[in-house]
């Protein structure tokens, strides 16, 4: 009986370096062969790397790491592209990878839809930092408060430029209301990246300078840029750098202190009054009160969890940016306590780029966040979360007037001592007088 000649199961390389017979036609023929096998090989490595990618994509959002790509569809192009590819292609070999990939895809889609439920989700929860109507808070707007008699100073020229913290722009919107003669006053755009400050005319313009871009020269004739907000950061720079006269905020950081040094810049800081410095959480958090070593302890990364405080869950500390007038006010609870991490987000810049961003207030079940009474009942007027007690006392003005509330911190009207507007002391002398109080008391203790 004629035995049958084993197959050859020698592989393409094997085929190519094993010495045999053969006409120049065949050796053409195999080199193409495994030409074209070399090429599939790595193309189907590549293929596997770009799924293993568009994994990464996908499950990196749900484990809140971060995604590779700006658009989470791509992933699952990527995918799709890779089991059709497979599909496509024959033998066991190939249709076990198939199955496989298969069950990949599937998991990638369930990655990316958890993802895009928890963006959804996400997008739900109420930010603090809601839209404000700064309108009813503009000089001569109808809401603004008024003294009952006809103040005791009147500014006509050399009208001091102002500025000041977002939670104190409705103070010194009523002070330019009482002093300044009536116009119409518009307050400061911002970048989306916070980098510099654009102030809007009403007509429409805009003007990247301050006023009629002299610098700190105060002309009675400088429209409606003489009461504006920026932030504690911008804002500040400007008084240093002669663009602002009075600057209105808490105590300032020690950073911008060193600012004010390197400049040669000294300040003269006028108390105005105590605003009570809150803590708030989800209202749905049983918390209610907190000590302030509890606080320190949350700020400073020892306690962690709810569970010890009684409530549950892990704790989220949001913070504030770097030399904020609530950022520092936590710095000075905190004392020589450093820190713990603050939660982060990525934001865009205009010109390009990313940076990474304190991340800004979100009601989660565990939240925690701060910043003044006033900003956050008045101006917020957020009903989904609630103020904590400290050391068992409620951050009210009655509490706050008696010194028992413990987080009272004062704000201030910061001018440089060597101002050459004669406007500005007369300004600093009114806001102390009977009559100023009066008028701060009146927004304030609202």
């Amino acid at each position: 009986m004629r035995r049958e000649a084993p197959e050859n199961n020698l592989s393409p390389v094997s085929r190519l370096l094993t010495p045999e017979p053969c006409s120049a036609l065949d050796m053409l023929r195999k080199i193409l062969i495994f030409i074209f096998q070399t090429i599939r090989v790595v193309f189907e490595l590549l293929l596997i790397g770009a799924g293993f990618i568009s994994f990464l994509t996908g499950v990196l959002p749900v484990l809140g790491i971060g995604i590779l790509f700006d658009e989470a569809l791509v992933s699952v192009a990527v995918g799709v592209s890779v089991v059709a590819y497979f599909a496509l292609t024959r033998g066991k070999r190939k249709k076990r990878v198939l199955v496989a990939y298969a069950g990949f895809v599937v998991v990638l889609l369930s990655a990316f839809g958890i993802h895009e439920y928890l963006v959804y989700k996400d997008s739900l929860i109420v930010v603090v930092k809601n839209e404000i109507d700064f309108g009813k808070y503009e000089p001569f707007s109808e809401s603004v408060p008024r003294l009952p008699q006809a103040p005791t100073l009147k500014i006509r020229n050399d009208i001091p430029v102002l500025d000041g913290a977002l939670a104190l722009y409705p103070l010194y919107a009523a002070y330019a209301t009482a002093l300044y003669p009536e116009r119409d006053y518009r307050v400061a755009l911002r970048n989306s990246d916070r980098s510099e400050s654009f102030y809007a005319f009403y007509d429409g313009s805009i003007d990247s300078g301050h006023g009629n871009g002299k610098g700190g020269k105060n002309q009675g004739d400088r429209g409606p840029h003489q009461v504006h907000f920026t932030n504690t950061i911008t804002g500040f720079k400007g008084l240093l750098d002669g663009r602002v006269d009075i600057f209105f905020m808490a105590e300032i950081s020690e950073e911008q202190k060193k600012m004010a040094e390197e400049k040669g810049v000294k300040l003269k800081y006028t108390p105005l009054g105590k605003e009570a410095f809150v803590f708030f959480v989800n209202a749905k958090n049983p918390v209610d009160d907190l000590s302030l070593e509890q606080i320190r302890g949350i700020y400073s990364g020892k306690i962690t969890r709810w569970d010890g405080l009684g409530g549950h869950g892990a704790i989220r500390a949001f913070q504030r940016n770097e030399n904020s007038g609530s950022q520092s006010a936590l710095l000075r609870i905190m004392g020589r306590i450093p820190l713990t991490e603050a939660p982060t987000v990525e934001r865009n810049l205009s010109m390009g780029g990313i940076i990474r961003d304190v991340a800004d207030y979100k009601n989660h079940e565990n939240s925690i966040g701060f910043s003044f009474r006033y900003f956050t009942n008045v101006m917020v007027r957020n009903d989904q979360i609630k103020l904590l007690k400290i050391d068992g006392v409620a951050p009210t003005v009655e509490n706050v007037r008696n010194g028992s509330y413990p987080l009272a911190a004062p704000y201030y009207a910061i001018t440089r001592e060597d101002t050459k507007n004669p406007n500005v002391p007369k300004m600093l002398k009114w806001f102390v007088s009977e009559q100023g109080q009066v008028l701060t008391r009146k927004v304030m203790e609202n």
